[in-house]
């Protein structure tokens, strides 16, 4: 069972708003210019299943729309893109986490290493047959994957999981933002307004304290919201840099969304992070430069493992309490319905003997030097071990962020039809351009 976020409840897509800018910038990457553009974006990863929400969302509007669909692929950050955590054992009270490897990876930015090579995977003995299943089917998807970079080479990779569940994506690569018409226009307006673009970019997140986005240094090396390339690293660029090639430059999170959201897309489906932090980049470009930004709507899921719901969990970890508290109070327990037939028989010589009489309480006392003389010879401590791998398991079994081919394939349909049905049944409306 799955549990969607989808807001607002009525999205809306404008008018494709063909300026200058937006016409030039489409032509860049190779867009079409006559139909409106509907886009999300994420790193070049296997989406779990609340980023594949994004994905089904994306393709339910764009239907809806007569749009055309986009994938705008986070290339600008330096992360392994072959690995996967995979679970093992058996859920909820039994499971560990194991990393499997898909590639031997370069070091750099995504956008301009080398890509990986290949390596085929053994399944890790103790996984479940759907996620054997998976394992196999992400294997197949990077033996066949190719690129110049890196980038290039895990973009194919993940185009084909995702192409049987939302079909053909157009892909922009975010690293290339920047030397489109628009990307052109936002780097020539930093060169021009340096103090202004930092000092208003700092007031919006100063607005906003909760998006997680901190301020940019100022003073004598006063920081840009780009990043620098320097070798295989990237770090934060500062003023001077605005002066070198635009090549040694990508955008981060915030110029990446604003350049995609006034020239590239005409609507862009958000996962729980931009649509926290994409208030600060509105309010930044709306008092800095006035650009305005195409409607934004959000789509996230969560989606547990067969076996791993709440009442799974809790009745796992119940039943290992249990056990403990069992051995404590009990420690010749064997496990049944019953009392050890020795605390049973102390229970009654303590009932036998009037209450608060001397002989009750001397039975109630033989009975608790027994259970201290017993408790070190009974088997605690491997009940106390047990509950504390069944906490830990319980932490991996409310994960909600494996890759999707790793879920049964009856849950990711469910979470298509959630996310199509609530696209189709809405009232979408075609808003007009601003």
């Amino acid at each position: 069972m799955s549990e969607v976020r989808l807001e607002p409840a009525v999205p809306s897509i404008r008018s494709i708003p063909m300026t200058d800018a937006v016409l030039q910038t489409r032509r860049f990457f190779s867009l079409p210019i006559d139909v409106p553009i509907v886009a999300t974006g994420h790193q070049p990863i296997i989406p779990h299943p609340g980023i594949l929400a994004k994905y089904f969302r994306t393709r339910s509007l764009a239907d809806a729309w007569g749009a055309h669909a986009l994938n705008l692929v986070i290339d600008t950050g330096t992360e392994r893109v072959g690995d996967i955590d995979v679970p093992v054992g058996r859920p909820p009270a039994n499971l560990s986490v194991t990393t499997m490897s898909m590639l031997t990876e370069h070091d750099g930015v995504l956008a301009f290493r080398p890509p990986g090579v290949v390596q085929v995977p053994n399944v890790p003995a103790g996984v479940s047959k759907s996620v054997a299943t998976g394992i196999e089917t992400i294997a197949a998807a990077w033996d066949l994957a190719t690129g110049s970079t890196a980038a290039a080479q895990a973009i194919g990779a993940v185009g084909s999981l995702l192409r049987p569940c939302v079909g053909e994506l157009s892909v922009v690569f975010a690293s290339r933002l920047l030397r489109s018409p628009i990307g052109e226009a936002m780097l020539e307006a930093m060169r021009s307004d340096r103090e202004g673009c930092v000092r208003l970019y700092n007031e919006a997140v100063a607005e906003h304290p909760d998006a997680g986005v901190r301020p940019l240094r100022v003073g004598e090396s006063m920081e840009v919201p780009l990043w620098r390339m320097e070798g295989g690293a990237i770090q934060p660029a500062v003023a001077r840099d605005l002066d070198t090639h635009p090549t040694q430059l990508v955008p981060r999170a915030l110029v990446i969304s604003a350049l995609t959201r006034s020239a590239v897309a005409d609507h862009f489906v958000h996962g729980l992070g931009g649509w926290s932090y994409d208030r600060i980049m509105e309010q930044w470009m709306n008092r800095w430069l006035g650009w305005s930004m195409c409607p934004a709507s959000l789509a996230t899921a969560t989606v547990r493992l067969p076996g791993c719901s709440d009442h799974d969990i809790e009745q796992s970890l119940q039943c290992c309490q249990r056990t403990v508290r069992r051995l404590i109070h009990d420690p010749q327990w064997g496990g049944a319905a019953s009392l050890s037939a020795e605390k049973a028989a102390m229970l009654d010589e303590i009932k036998s003997p009037p209450a608060g009489s001397p002989a009750r309480r001397a039975a109630f006392a033989r009975m608790h030097r027994w259970l201290a003389d017993v408790r070190g010879k009974a088997d605690l401590g491997a009940a106390q071990v047990q509950l504390a791998a069944a906490k830990q398991s319980a932490l991996i079994a409310r994960r909600r962020t494996w890759d999707f081919p790793l879920y049964q394939p009856k849950s990711m349909s469910e979470l298509c039809s959630t996310v199509e049905s609530n696209a189709t049944s809405q009232a979408i409306r075609l808003a007009p351009a601003s």
